[in-house]
């Protein structure tokens, strides 16, 4: 698994501060916040790396998100402030280390299934936390190696 650089940490914890101060400054719920961030323009250059240029307050990135969706208060529950910032740097940590983009991420683990999560893998490193997620999922490198093994043993009839 592929270890993260300095910025790269940067700007998880980048992530990370806009995940929690949604808590407050979004009107719709946590969860709903989650799914229309990771699909935003705002994660497009997040993944590009181009974010890291600009100088925004997080309270500013939420208002940029949700400011899209013309529908305010949707859904209503609210994850804890701790929650949502370890989501936005799980987030973001899972893009940098496997190489997906933020719509991808959210696709292969939602925002109600990572909450569930997170007591269990708060406490690890994002890189393991990420990692077990991939082999939970069976997507993880040693399940790709395992596949790839499986076919090759199929195209050669030895299975």
């Amino acid at each position: 698994m592929k270890r993260m650089s300095r910025e790269e940490r940067e700007q998880c914890a980048r992530q990370a501060e806009i995940f929690e101060a949604s808590v407050t400054a979004s009107s719709g719920s946590s969860a709903v916040f989650v799914r229309r961030f990771m699909r935003s323009e705002l994660a497009k250059r997040m993944d590009s790396g181009a974010y890291v240029a600009e100088a925004t307050q997080p309270e500013a990135a939420v208002h940029e998100v949700d400011a899209k969706y013309e529908s305010e208060g949707y859904g209503s529950e609210k994850y804890s402030r701790n929650e949502m910032h370890w989501m936005g740097y799980f987030y973001r940590c899972f893009c940098c280390v496997t190489g997906k983009s933020s719509k991808e991420a959210f696709r292969c683990i939602g925002a109600r299934e990572l909450r569930g999560l997170y007591y269990p893998y708060h406490s690890l490193e994002a890189e393991h936390a990420v990692e077990r997620v991939l082999e939970a999922k069976g997507t993880g490198v040693s399940s790709q190696i395992e596949q790839g093994v499986r076919a090759l043993k199929t195209l050669r009839g030895i299975a």
